[in-house]
């Protein structure tokens, strides 16, 4: 017999596995019995912050795990419960948030995936670990983005009060005197003269230089709530932007202008254009300066502006007052005693006004006049005599008063005078002749009072007369038509029915 030869060798083939290999393999260990196979760790890389949310989506995604994984909230607690068949390997509950994180997948309290390995996840920086450091950076410095601002406004706004409470306090009613009682700065306490009220320097200074230079008749008045002289110290003093003081020159003009206007009542067409305006005197409405002058005032002009209340005494120190018009008012009380200071006076007009008592006997100081016009008032009394001195006069109106005295015959001293009217008083006694000797005058009303006698020849030779009137009177005279009444210049002669006139020019008043 051939001897038996061995096998040849196989030719191993790459991945060739031997059957014995297998069989005793499968001979040691069950099929039951596998051995898990350990998936590697997936490192996420930190540029993916959203990528670690994903990954843990996928290990819960299946329902049996999610529902396996759900904690049970019992008293506030995190449960620890098992997700493995190895006893060993618990599930952590650990409640985060991911708002920051910005995920709307992920809810409070999922817990955390069995298979990631506790000291790897805390002591790894993971790109979840990185991305919660940066938002804590980005909310730190959101919120200082948002108090940086606001501290910078509140300190502003502290700046701003502190200098408007600083300013109230220069020209306030604080007082050094009395530090203990509390600064008034309400401009209607100063008004009312309050007992809380602390007046300051200024208004005090103020108040002592008008009293030195006789700018108010009497000091008293300053203490007097809500006069006009306690308003025009408080207005100066507190409120007024031309900041004036007893420094300023025209400091005294100044008050007797605002004293005029708190006494007057000004009417609210009136206010837009007066002291609201706190500007210089000169730009208000009806007052005429002249630059040369200095900025004095030589005109106050307010016809028809409803003006109510008396004129104050203080008028009298415009001392380069011109012109004073104040007709078509309300204007009540008496004409003040020192209306005869101003003497640089040429017009002085109030009439149609509610003014009562008598005229100043020393109106005569008025040299300079050349319009008296005081007409359709109340005044009463006696024509004073000195109105004859007034030689400068070329207009003098007191019709429709109650003045009941004779006609004064130092009237025909008014060499200059071309208007007279006396007409609707109680004038009686007999018409001066010397009026019928004024070269230029031309009007003489002497209508509806009780004048008596008869009418004086002389006012056929007036050069100039072309109106007469004498109605309503107690006269009683036959003028023939060769009478030098009949052919003077008079062309307008009214007359009544106890006078008879021939003249042409007689007209039969009512």
């Amino acid at each position: 017999k051939k001897p038996q030869s061995s096998p040849a060798p196989q030719k191993k083939l790459a991945g060739y596995i031997p059957k014995e290999t297998t069989s005793s393999k499968s001979s040691t260990h069950s099929p039951s019995a596998k051995t898990p196979t350990k998936k590697p760790h997936r490192r996420i890389p930190s540029s993916e912050p959203g990528a670690y949310l994903a990954a843990l989506d996928e290990k819960i995604s299946t329902p049996e795990k999610r529902q396996k994984q759900t904690p049970s909230f019992q008293h506030g607690a995190f449960p620890t419960t098992p997700v493995s068949d190895n006893p060993s390997i618990t599930s952590i509950q650990r409640p985060f948030s991911i708002t920051s994180l910005g995920s709307s997948n992920i809810s409070l309290g999922r817990p955390m995936a069995e298979e990631w390995n506790e000291e790897r996840i805390q002591d790894e920086p993971t790109p979840m670990k990185n991305h919660q450091e940066k938002n804590t950076g980005k909310v730190g410095f959101g919120i200082r983005s948002k108090v940086i601002p606001c501290i910078l406004l509140l300190t502003i706004i502290g700046i701003v009060v502190g200098i408007v409470v600083g300013l109230n306090q220069n020209d306030g009613s604080v007082s050094s005197d009395v530090p203990t009682v509390a600064p008034t700065f309400d401009i209607d306490s100063c008004f009312a003269a309050d007992q809380l009220y602390i007046p300051s320097e200024r208004l005090l200074s103020i108040r002592s230089d008008l009293v030195n230079n006789r700018m108010t008749p009497n000091d008293s008045d300053f203490d007097v709530p809500l006069s006009p002289q306690r308003k025009a110290l408080c207005w100066i003093a507190r409120v007024d932007n031309m900041r004036v003081d007893k420094s300023f020159p025209l400091l005294a003009q100044h008050y007797i202008l605002v004293v005029i206007y708190y006494s007057l009542s000004i009417d609210v067409r009136l206010t837009d254009d007066w002291v609201q305006l706190n500007e210089d005197e000169c730009n208000w409405q009806g007052i005429t300066c002249t630059p040369n002058e200095g900025g004095r005032v030589t005109a106050l002009e307010l016809p028809n502006e409803r003006l109510e209340g008396e004129l104050p005494a203080e008028i009298g120190g415009l001392n380069d007052l011109r012109i004073l018009n104040l007709r078509l008012n309300r204007i009540s009380g008496t004409l003040p005693q020192q209306i005869v200071n101003l003497e640089q006076l040429e017009s002085l007009n109030l009439n149609k006004n509610d003014l009562v008592g008598n005229i100043p006997e020393d109106i005569d100081k008025l040299t300079f006049l050349r319009e008296l016009d005081l007409g359709q008032n109340t005044l009463n009394g006696t024509l004073p005599t000195q109105v004859g001195n007034l030689t400068n006069l070329d207009n003098l109106v007191f019709q429709n008063n109650d003045f009941s005295s004779l006609i004064p015959s130092e009237l025909g001293n008014l060499r200059n005078i071309d208007n007279i009217d006396l007409g609707d008083n109680e004038f009686k006694g007999p018409i001066p002749s010397e009026l019928a000797s004024l070269p230029q005058l031309k009007c003489l009303l002497l209508a509806g009072n009780r004048l008596t006698s008869t009418i004086p020849e002389e006012f056929g030779m007036a050069p100039k007369l072309t109106d007469l009137e004498v109605n309503n009177n107690l006269l009683s005279s036959t003028i023939k038509s060769d009478s030098d009444i009949c052919s003077s210049e008079i062309d307008r002669f009214v007359v009544d029915f106890n006078i008879v006139c021939e003249c042409r020019s007689c007209i039969l008043g009512e």
